[in-house]
């Protein structure tokens, strides 16, 4: 008799010690396919992870899926149909169909169904429909919460704001959570209000904070969306924020209250009409190099500044502290840059004919093979990390059905066996030689032309500088203010 093959499903919204804990639920999947005498592969998990917002991605049933959809399973094992998901019959449908497409059945530890049938396959839809009915009551009682909260003035919870405690209170004979100002970190606040008042920028105020020490409710460093968005903050007036940027309010209007207001109404228009993002502002066009080149101060990217026409250090830009921010012009920049790059394509070429082969260690021939896979793929829907991936998950297939082979799983269906790895075999020597092949290929013509990389389009231009050059080029602060840039002295390739 051939020992069916196994794989099970965990899933928590949060770990616990419940009756429905990850423990738990693997114990027991466990125990299920020893008593039916199945052989568990494999048991994937999801924790914390909703199964019922759609937004939420789950690596751990994607990558069951996927194995699933090799073949060579026969049985899926969950705990309970609602650990699969909680949206209804839509999604389940979908991914039993998955299931079934692989040869494969679902199955439910403690309830009373089993795909493999049509008897299963009906309980399993009633099932359905009952955890979908539980999760919507479930839903709606805490819509109901919050809504209860919001009409009686208090904090539904989440992060507290900078410059403010909770505390719990009496109110009208039952307790609620409001906001309280804390004695430390509110007086931080006043003094960032009063800066904007005196006409100080958000950015001074970040360079200042930094400066001071003075540590950020998260992170490392104060940043200009951390502090532009405590200042836009509803509660310093002691309104209820509504998630959207703006005020909750009662169904006359009214601004509900949610706890100790931090300023009075006056200094808190006053405050957003001066931090208000400004409008008619430009869009942003993409520049050659934002995004790419690196300060070589700090260490992270510089972005385009064209008020200025400068690439400049996004952390100091953004009021953090960098020993060296460098500054460098972009047009300026953007022809060294694109002339360098060409000129290394254009000797790899000609340094390849007159010796006819590189050190394996060679900058050049690094360079130019990057450059053939790269002019191969532009356009392409083929990702070669892709390819890499999905070898590597074949090699690991292969791994299990030999593991399964070596402890008779296919004793007496020995033919299974050979089918599912010639499968395998056939699909990792395809992927091998499309990744060889990459390795192998001649640069193209239109390299040798002089000037080449000036006839591209923009976005092809930054595509190539981005595969070639991402991380390698950085650019140094100037030795004295006004000094002529020059690019050979500021610009360092590490490529």
């Amino acid at each position: 008799m051939v020992m069916l093959r196994a794989v099970g499903y965990v899933r928590q919204s949060r770990e616990s010690q419940a009756a429905a804990s990850p423990e738990a639920q693997r114990q027991a999947i466990a125990q299920y396919a020893e008593s039916q005498g199945w052989r568990l592969v494999e048991t994937f998990s999801d924790i914390g992870r909703s199964g019922f917002d759609p937004k939420v991605q789950r690596p751990g049933l994607e990558a069951l899926l996927g194995l699933v959809g090799q073949g060579g399973v026969d049985r899926v094992i969950v705990w309970k149909l609602d650990r699969l998901t909680r949206r209804g019959i839509s999604e389940a449908l979908s991914i039993v169909e998955r299931v079934e497409r692989a040869q494969a059945a679902l199955v439910s530890v403690t309830e009373p169904f089993d795909t493999s049938s049509a008897l299963g396959q009906g309980i399993f839809a009633l099932l359905l429909s009952l955890a979908r009915a539980e999760s919507e009551k479930l839903a709606e009682r805490v819509r109901s919460g919050k809504k209860v909260v919001r009409e009686r003035g208090g904090w539904l919870g989440g992060p507290i704001p900078y410059g403010f405690a909770v505390e719990r209170v009496a109110n009208g004979g039952y307790m609620s959570s409001r906001l309280v100002l804390d004695s430390e970190r509110a007086p931080v606040v006043r003094q960032m209000v009063a800066d904007v008042l005196d006409g100080k920028s958000v950015r001074e105020i970040v360079r200042g904070l930094n400066a001071g020490g003075v540590a950020p409710p998260r992170g490392r460093e104060w940043s200009h969306a951390s502090v532009s968005g405590l200042l836009r903050n509803p509660v310093l007036a002691g309104q209820l924020p509504d998630g959207h940027g703006g005020v909750t309010s009662d169904p006359d209007g009214v601004a509900l209250i949610c706890g100790e207001p931090l300023l009075t109404p006056d200094e808190w228009r006053e405050l957003q009409r001066r931090v208000a993002p400004r409008k008619g502002r430009k869009p942003q066009v993409p520049s050659l190099l934002g995004g790419i080149i690196i300060c070589a101060g700090c260490g992270t990217t510089m972005g385009a500044d064209r008020s200025r026409n400068q690439y400049r250090c996004n952390r100091y830009a953004s009021g953090k502290s960098c020993p060296e921010p460098a500054a460098v012009p972009m047009r300026a920049t953007d022809r060294y840059v694109l002339n360098v790059l060409g000129a290394n394509l254009l000797n790899a070429i000609e340094i390849r004919e007159a010796l006819g082969a590189f050190d394996d260690d060679d900058v050049y021939e690094r360079t130019l093979q990057r450059f053939a896979r790269w002019w191969a793929l532009r356009g392409s829907p083929t990702d070669l990390e892709t390819l890499a991936h999905e070898r590597e998950n074949i090699e690991a297939a292969r791994a299990r059905l030999r593991e399964m082979y070596a402890a008779g799983d296919f004793a007496d269906d020995p033919t299974q066996y050979r089918t599912l790895f010639d499968r395998y075999e056939h699909r990792y020597q395809q992927l091998t030689d499309q990744l060889a092949a990459f390795e192998e290929l001649p640069a193209p013509t239109i390299v040798s032309q002089p000037g080449f990389i000036h006839t591209l389009d923009f976005d092809t231009q930054r595509d190539l500088i981005n595969e070639l050059a991402h991380g390698d080029i950085r650019c140094h602060k100037a030795n004295r203010p006004g000094i002529k840039f020059n690019p050979y002295t500021r610009i360092q390739w590490e490529g």
